[in-house]
């Protein structure tokens, strides 16, 4: 029987892997919403514990340490505590997988979306009418909802945030559709190849914060629907593979309303890491605990 294992939840670790200079510890996320932890349930196997503080050196000795991404200050403290890392990563391959230029590069299904990293061209960008009406302005490094800016009128804090996003990795720019379903799509890859788990409908707050998930029924998702978002599910997979990633990983997508008629966008975004809705899309399927 495998030993019980511990779990490093750095919920923020897209700060980290930006280097962002206010990142203040792997653990500060979860300090400010400890009931994720319990929201994230699913995700802990029996008999494994979830850390709530920085483990003192030598304490985890011999212990397996699951994070929530392998960044390296979760990785840091838990080799420090004697704990074995359960696929450590380069911060190399973390900064290329999670910047949202990485799912822009596989292409973009929205015509008038763009991923730009010059600052004129992003302005020249939103000065021009949205095909919706509003733009969806997104930095390169985002999670919950945060680093996102959604506006019809351009104003100068608009200006300022896409000039900023620009300058500091890129900006993802793409007409802005009210979402009417959610849909999420997890798996795993390893060098034994890809684990793909069944889709999820996700409830999702104002600004695209996590509020809850549930397994996708049969009449949830159109045929086409279901095609679309394994395709690139499977797409992003190969991609991850490519640079160099061995983990969880998901992808987003939704349903919305396109000239009076319902239109899926099939990938949105790739998370390379575990997401609020991990396991409940997995089920059984634990290839991460092998």
């Amino acid at each position: 029987m495998t030993a019980p294992g511990v779990w490093l939840l750095n919920l923020d670790a897209e700060l980290e892997v930006e280097a962002r200079a206010r990142y203040r510890g792997p653990l500060v996320a979860l300090s400010k919403r400890p009931e994720l932890a319990t929201a994230l349930a699913a995700l802990i196997p029996s008999g494994d514990r979830v850390l709530s503080s920085l483990p003192s050196r030598g304490e985890l000795s011999g212990q397996r340490a699951f994070c929530w991404s392998p960044t390296p200050s979760a990785s840091g403290a838990l080799k420090l505590a004697g704990a074995a890392v359960v696929r450590p990563l380069p911060i190399e391959v973390l900064r290329c997988v999670m910047n949202r230029g990485f799912s822009a590069e596989l292409g973009l299904h929205f015509e008038a979306a763009s991923w730009l990293l010059d600052v004129e061209a992003a302005l020249a960008k939103v000065r021009l009418p949205s095909p919706s009406g509003r733009w969806l302005a997104r930095r390169a490094f985002g999670f919950a909802g945060k680093a996102r800016r959604v506006f019809a009128e351009l104003h100068s804090a608009d200006e300022a945030f896409v000039t900023r996003a620009a300058t500091e990795g890129g900006v993802l720019i793409e007409p802005f559709f009210e979402c009417s379903l959610d849909v999420g799509l997890h798996g795993f890859v390893s060098a034994a190849g890809l684990v793909l788990g069944e889709p999820v409908i996700n409830t999702v707050g104002g600004g695209g914060v996590f509020r809850s998930s549930r397994r996708a029924e049969a009449t949830d998702l159109s045929a086409d629907e279901r095609a679309a978002i394994l395709l690139e599910a499977t797409r992003a997979a190969s991609a991850l593979t490519a640079a160099g990633y061995c983990g969880p990983f998901g992808i987003d997508g939704f349903r919305y309303e396109l000239g009076g008629r319902a239109a899926f966008q099939p990938r949105s975004e790739i998370n390379a890491r575990y997401s609020m809705a991990w396991a409940l899309g997995m089920g059984s399927r634990r290839p991460d605990l092998d």
